[in-house]
């Protein structure tokens, strides 16, 4: 965190620990024997604008209108990462960073439930975030010129609280299945109808045999007359 950040943090414990190890951490001489983190990026800005911000004076929120806007007390890059802790948790992470030289500015973790982060009651632009650097803790104004990226961020947020709560285990779902023998009562309406039913099946007589008619002088003759009428009149080729 840059001094100039840390001129607006107060010593209190930070509502959720904040500890980032980077490779090349650890031990003297470069061996390195602690977590390694795999982050991913899923968001970037570069016109991120941070403001003072007064006390929450309700608990209807932040409101932007009593800000500053037009005197940020900084201006750079906004990146939102994810990546797992050496326990496998998901964590995410806001981090205000120089847009030329990369020097962080500040981190406000971000956590599943939705700490960290809290968006205004009166813009769709401006955020309230809770920096942290150690014990040491802010809430700060955040907001963007337009209103598009900050719609982006919404949704990199949300994404996130999806796919870190777990997933609900149908293990211990109940089992509703039949177990043993079961018996079955019918009523009484019931049973002497099947009973009727149950008698022997009548057999029907065979269909009458269609009779032989002779066939007609006139049609013997057209078949020997037939000249197609040989030896292969019956083959299929």
């Amino acid at each position: 965190m840059s001094q100039r950040a840390a001129e607006y943090l107060k010593v209190r414990p930070s509502p959720c620990g904040h500890s980032r190890l980077k490779p090349g951490d650890g031990q003297a001489g470069g061996s390195d024997n602690r977590y390694r983190m795999v982050e991913r990026v899923v968001f970037a800005a570069n016109d991120a604008r941070v403001y003072t911000i007064p006390p929450l004076k309700s608990n209807a929120g932040h409101r932007a209108s009593d800000w500053d806007v037009e005197k940020p007390i900084w201006t750079g890059k906004l990146t939102v990462v994810e990546f797992e802790d050496e326990k496998g948790d998901l964590k995410c992470e806001l981090r205000l960073s120089d847009a030329n030289n990369g020097e962080e500015f500040a981190v406000a973790p971000y956590s599943a439930d939705g700490h960290g982060v809290e968006p205004v009651a009166d813009s769709s632009r401006f955020f309230a975030i809770r920096v942290v650097d150690g014990p040491r803790s802010a809430m700060l104004g955040l907001g963007f010129a337009e209103r598009s990226p900050a719609f982006e961020l919404n949704i990199a947020l949300q994404d996130f609280r999806k796919h870190s709560t777990p997933s609900i285990e149908l293990s211990n779902s109940r089992d509703y299945s039949l177990k043993g023998p079961i018996k079955v009562s019918l009523p009484d309406s019931i049973q002497k109808s099947n009973q009727q039913d149950s008698g022997p099946v009548p057999i029907l007589p065979p269909p009458p045999s269609k009779k032989h008619e002779p066939q007609s002088a006139s049609q013997a003759t057209s078949e020997r007359d037939d000249p197609f009428d040989d030896d292969f009149g019956d083959f299929v080729g």
